[in-house]
């Protein structure tokens, strides 16, 4: 290994920046909310109702989710939640 390849993996090398403490918990509250939305979803489909018409709305709280709105990717799953099991959505 020459020294001209060990300057290009160092130079593709950059640490990472710490990462800020609310974001992280922020993220943490909305994959709970969406997961108890995800399973109140199929607990519904299971008991024979029709869950398709939020199908595009999970899609969009997934899409929130991956570009960083926690918030907005909460609030879509604290919806469906609430559509489902007809009460708001506690202690998630």
């Amino acid at each position: 290994m020459g020294p001209e390849s060990l300057s290009l993996r160092v130079k593709w090398f950059r640490p990472r920046p710490p990462r800020d403490p609310a974001v992280e918990a922020a993220k943490v509250r909305a994959l709970e909310v969406l997961t108890r939305a995800l399973e109140a979803a199929k607990r519904a489909r299971d008991a024979g109702r029709d869950v398709r018409a939020d199908r595009s709305t999970m899609k969009l709280a997934r899409a929130a989710f991956e570009a960083g709105d926690y918030e907005q990717a909460a609030a879509y799953g604290a919806e469906i939640f609430r559509r489902y099991e007809g009460r708001p959505l506690s202690g998630a």
